[in-house]
């Protein structure tokens, strides 16, 4: 598709999410489309639903719009919001969460206003999909982050095939194989472990870190090999995981980042030999897919979304969810493999075409298709 200057956008689409200040996976991915569709013709903006906030922000301010606070409360809520919705029409809706489509539902006067549902979460809370398909009749469609959340939203839930289109978050790729990547854990004697994503039991089950941590003080590794785990992230669990891997981290070093800006995350990215993930299900994780970009080796749960892009023993390890002593029989496998840095480069070559280049291509011919068709919307559901 032949780029064009942002001053010439051929449509315009307005993402809508709760909160651009929550630093998660999503703020980041809507921060990455602001910089890349505008190149491929497309206006693009994002709009939080909840008030502007003191604290980090990945969206810069040019891209960024607020729902004036005063206007989330009171009678004329809807009569408010519609006016303030009106001003960027015409235009795609994106609606990044549940919660943000129900708003546009609401927000929204017009039954032949083109919105996309993006579907983020293979969440096993059944409200959770109940809250996404309620509207599918009046809505463009959906776009499933991955080829599992697709599967679902056709099989069980009776969303036509043709009204699901699959285009996974862009990441940050690596332009190559870091030429400054540590050593194999077998030659350097040291086996860096990185957990980097949202602190939370609720789908990430970051208390098993804790027990992965306490296996690996039980393993037989060798004596001259240097273990430690970076954590990367916040979040509801955050302190009381501290809290245990402190006391149960014997010979394991604990390096605790918090939040950090995403260049300093992509520096860990690179000095980490491995990524671990605990989750007993994901959307597409973004975290994993990058430090994968940087040659980290992902040792993660055997979990839909990432059978999608780990094959087990090519490009990473898989092990059963809560199975923690598999997780760090896993990771101290390592310490002794020949292969490490095949792996390694394996992991980084399978997640290349993944770029945020790669997936705002897809946003802007997806929605050049759609706006040379016609399409009609069933009855509001008010």
């Amino acid at each position: 598709m032949q780029a064009v200057t942002a001053s010439e956008p051929r449509f315009r689409a307005l993402s809508l999410l709760d909160d651009v200040t929550a630093l998660g996976g999503v703020e980041a991915f809507q921060y990455d489309l602001a910089a890349e569709l505008p190149k491929l013709g497309v206006g693009f903006r994002a709009l939080s639903i909840k008030p502007k906030m003191k604290g980090p922000r990945r969206l810069p301010e040019w891209a960024v719009d607020y729902m004036p606070c005063q206007w989330l409360r009171g009678p004329l809520v809807r009569v408010r919001g519609r006016r303030f919705i009106r001003q960027f029409s015409p235009c795609f809706f994106l609606a990044q969460q549940p919660s943000s489509l129900g708003f546009l539902m609401a927000m929204l006067p017009d039954r032949r206003s083109p919105v996309l549902s993006i579907v983020h979460n293979n969440s096993i809370r059944e409200q959770y999909w109940k809250n996404q398909v309620r509207w599918q009749n009046n809505i463009l469609g959906y776009v499933a982050v991955s080829a599992t959340i697709r599967d679902r939203l056709v099989e069980e839930f009776g969303v036509e095939s043709e009204r699901v289109w699959t285009i996974s978050c862009g990441i940050s790729t690596a332009k190559s194989y870091p030429e400054y990547r540590p050593l194999p854990p077998r030659e350097g004697r040291q086996l860096a472990l990185l957990y980097a994503g949202r602190l939370a039991t609720y789908a990430k089950q970051v208390m098993d870190l804790v027990g992965v941590v306490q296996a690996l003080n039980k393993e037989a590794l060798p004596r001259d090999c240097e273990v430690s785990l970076h954590v990367v992230g916040d979040g509801p669990e955050g302190k009381e995981l501290r809290r245990e891997l402190t006391t149960h981290a014997g010979r394991v070093r604990l390096h605790w980042h918090g939040r950090v800006p995403r260049e300093e995350l992509f520096r860990i990215y690179e000095q980490a030999h491995c990524c671990l993930l605990v989750s007993s299900f994901e959307g597409m994780p973004m975290a994993l897919r990058e430090a994968m970009s940087r040659g980290a080796v992902p040792v993660v749960t055997d979990i839909a979304a990432h059978r999608e892009i780990i094959a087990h023993g090519e490009n990473g390890y898989l092990f059963p969810v809560g199975d923690v002593a598999g997780c760090a029989r896993l990771c101290c496998s390592l310490v002794t493999v020949d292969d490490y840095e095949r792996v390694s480069r394996s992991a980084a070559l399978s997640v290349q075409d993944q770029s945020v280049e790669a997936t705002a291509a897809k946003y802007a011919g997806l929605l050049d298709q759609l706006s040379q068709q016609e399409w009609h919307r069933g009855n509001r559901q008010d």
